[in-house]
């Protein structure tokens, strides 16, 4: 075998291998493991507070990453508390999962690859530390996989919310007043893409300053979208703030350019004494974030959020649509293709799509790279392309002759 051929067929093993190997650790979602679960609900030192009047119960969504690859079957689901044996848990099927009155129900929903988690309680007062086992198998590049991912969900049942801390309120700052379409609606504003700092703190109402008052809380929260979680900030070690990024797919609200979320918060002091806040969060779409679709021979794929992965022959091309959330053609996003040594070489808009076009002896890998910069905000989304083509004879083997 000659050695360009030789060169060429490790490039495809490599570059196959690479891909494949990366996909158990493509979640977004943090697989976990037994002894350290993914933490969607609560945490081990803090656990969400559920009242028993709510009959909504506490839900948060399990995210498998499917844009990455595809499912043999469905997922199959197994639950345990405190990570000890693991029982079958039926999707559709509200399951009694502990003596305590604890009740869990796992739900699909329209979208591939999630699934959402419902915790409720009788009448009792009680914390649950529930564990969710996931196991799946998935196809990718002609490969099977089985995967395995592990969630976590850690709820304290309380009866009400009496008591003498129920003298002092919660705030949180900053918090707007909505003077146009929705008078005098109080909300929390949180722009998609970016990373909010909502501050949270008690004070006694009768104070027009709203002092926080220093008694030690813990805060909790339900109803965030995915992606944003109440942490204590690191800053003061002791305050606590809504933070994270809302990565996942949204929908504005029908005639807004936002999404509305309603939550629920709790604090929750020395005591055990709890005190409860509603508030609406706005997710606003904003002009930096997009969608793409993208095409092949195969067929599109339309309204990609995240970084994909594709394959195509040599010979063949691929195309980007990048779209802004209204479905039009976001004609503000830069498109380029890695050349030689990584540059990066700009990509024509032609017929509505940005197409690059392999050569009939490519093999490899290139990046399609989409940018989108409104100020000084920048958000990037990536297809990786294999390509892989027919090996062909290189004539570099020299010729053979009898003397």
């Amino acid at each position: 075998m000659n050695t360009k051929l030789v060169a060429i067929l490790m490039s495809i093993i490599m570059a196959v291998a690479a891909l494949v190997i990366a996909v158990p650790g493509a979640s977004d979602a943090g697989e976990g493991d037994k002894t350290d679960p993914y933490y969607i609900i609560g945490t081990p030192s803090n656990p969400a507070i559920l009242y028993q009047s709510d009959t909504d119960g506490l839900k948060a969504r399990m995210d498998f990453n499917q844009a990455a690859y595809t499912l043999s079957g469905n997922p199959t689901f197994k639950y345990s508390i405190n990570g000890t044996s693991y029982n079958n848990i039926t999707v559709g099927t509200e399951t009694n999962v502990n003596s305590g009155g604890a009740k869990v129900t796992i739900d699909s929903t329209s979208d591939a690859g999630i699934y959402e988690l419902t915790m409720k309680y009788n009448n009792r007062e009680k914390t649950t530390n529930l564990r969710i086992e996931v196991t799946l198998t998935a196809e990718y590049a002609d490969k099977e996989l089985d995967l395995q991912y592990y969630y976590g969900a850690n709820v304290r049942s309380v009866s009400s919310s009496s008591g003498d801390a129920g003298k002092n309120q919660i705030a949180a700052d900053p918090i707007l007043k909505d003077t146009t379409t929705t008078p005098n609606v109080e909300y929390l504003k949180v722009v998609k893409g970016e990373v909010p700092f909502i501050k949270l703190w008690v004070y006694n109402p009768q104070d027009s300053n709203k002092t926080p008052i220093m008694d030690t809380y813990n805060f909790y929260a339900s109803g965030l979208p995915e992606g944003l979680a109440v942490k204590v900030d690191i800053a003061t070690d002791h305050e606590f703030v809504i933070t994270g990024k809302v990565i996942h797919s949204i929908k504005a609200d029908e005639g807004k350019s936002y999404a509305s979320y309603p939550i629920v918060i709790n604090a929750a002091d020395a005591n055990g004494n709890i005190l409860t806040k509603n508030f609406t969060l706005r997710v606003y779409l904003s002009d930096v974030e997009f969608f793409f679709d993208v095409e092949t021979e195969d067929g599109t794929d339309t309204g990609e959020e995240e970084d994909v992965t594709k394959i195509i022959k040599a010979g063949t091309a691929i195309s980007v649509t990048p779209r802004s959330s209204d479905g039009s053609l976001n004609t503000n996003v830069k498109v380029f293709y890695t050349g030689p040594n990584g540059t990066q070489i700009p990509i024509s808009l032609v017929g509505g799509k940005y197409t690059y076009t392999s050569g009939p002896n490519d093999s490899g890998v290139v990046e399609i790279i989409m940018k989108n910069t409104v100020g000084d905000i920048t958000v990037q989304h990536k297809v990786t392309t294999l390509i892989v083509g027919s090996i062909v004879h290189s004539g570099l083997d020299p010729v053979v002759t009898s003397s």
